[in-house]
């Protein structure tokens, strides 16, 4: 049976770099990490600037922004996520993201793990 309780660091845990590095993503609670079986958790940051199309989002997931600021658009609606700010997504969604020029920090809460 893995460890009851673990403490991380987002500092300590490597970033996953995407899209010419434009993206960085630490995962810090995963199935890996923490033999975590109903979600993962991770931190992520978007330079700013930075735009994506995502579509069919496998997981259900929530996003929470911790600093900057994102345009989000889907069903012909745009909203803006400042810090506070919190995103749910259920399998299948499509949406576009257009972060602000400084860019943008949020927490990821995705099922299943991921990892």
């Amino acid at each position: 049976m893995s460890e009851p309780i673990k403490v991380f660091n987002v500092h300590d845990t490597p970033a996953i770099i995407e899209e010419e590095g434009r993206e960085q993503i630490r995962r810090i609670v995963t199935m890996k990490s923490a033999d975590a079986k109903a979600f993962s958790f991770h931190v992520t940051h978007f330079d700013g600037g930075h735009e994506r199309f995502n579509a069919n989002v496998k997981d259900e997931e929530v996003l929470f922004i911790l600093d900057g600021e994102m345009t989000v658009s889907y069903d012909g609606e745009e909203h803006c996520l400042r810090p506070g700010s919190t995103l749910y997504f259920k399998p299948g969604a499509s949406f576009q993201h257009k972060v602000g020029v400084q860019g943008v920090t949020f927490v990821v809460v995705c099922s299943p793990p991921r990892e």
